[in-house]
This record gives structure tokens, sequence and C-alpha cells, in this order.
């Protein structure tokens, strides 16, 4: 019951974020002045949220290794686990799927 509620939520991180993110260009670029000021926008809007979400990541990633554990409710075995698992094991990462490797951050993200 766990694998699929894991699936489901690793899908479901992807269902909600792909929609939201085509939604946020959409309406950076036509919030825009010109169409010609839209795409350095979208860009340098990129670049910024690219920086943020790595020191926000970062912060996020030393709080699920410092605090709380495996046996916390709901957070333990969907977010703690992978975070502190892929310490032990690094390559365990590379032998997933892209969705199961990346729909926690999605999940979040959305």
């Amino acid at each position: 019951m766990k694998k699929i509620f894991s699936k489901f939520l690793d899908l479901l991180g992807f269902i909600i974020f792909i929609p939201f993110a085509i939604v946020l260009i959409y309406k950076l670029y036509s919030s825009s002045v010109s169409p010609w000021l839209g795409i350095p926008l979208v860009f340098v809007s990129g670049v910024i949220g690219f920086i943020l979400t790595d020191i926000i990541s970062g912060v996020g990633h030393w709080l699920a290794d410092r605090y709380g554990s495996i046996d916390t409710p709901i957070l333990g075995n969907h977010f703690i686990f992978p975070f502190r698992s892929h310490h032990l094991y690094p390559m365990d990462m590379t032998k997933l799927g892209f969705i199961k490797s990346n729909g926690n951050n999605c999940l979040a993200s959305g």
C-alpha cells in the first residue's frame, strides 16, 4: 500500500507542477508591454528562479537531513527517507525513473 501511495504522490507532483509552470510562463510573457520584452523577461525570471530554487532547496535539504525522522507521519516515509537514503546509497538515484527521482520536488514546488 505504501508503494502505491508513494507512486501516486510522485505522479501527482508532475500533474500539479506542469500546468502551474505553463500558466506562470504564459502570464509572465503576456504581462510584458511588448512581445520582444516578454522573451528576455521570461529568461531573466528563469535565471533568478533557478538561483532562488537552489538556495531554497539547499535549506530544505539541510532541514530534511538534520531534523525529523523516517517515522514522522506522512513526511517521514515520502520526503525524509529519500533525502537521507541518497547519502547512504548515492548510486541508487541513478537507477530510479525520472518521475520517481523528481516527483517529490515537483510536489513540493506545485
